[in-house]
């Protein structure tokens, strides 16, 4: 969904903690935002 604000250069691999077992698609969509943000992707 948000590929386009991702440069090419980074490889995202994504490995989900017990809490996102109970965590809302738009939950884990903003704090997979907050990551991607804070590494200047």
């Amino acid at each position: 969904m948000h590929r386009a604000e991702i440069g090419p250069q980074w490889d995202i691999v994504v490995n989900p903690r017990r809490a996102a077992l109970g965590a809302s698609f738009p939950q884990i969509e903003r704090a997979l935002g907050k990551v991607i943000e804070k590494c200047g992707a």
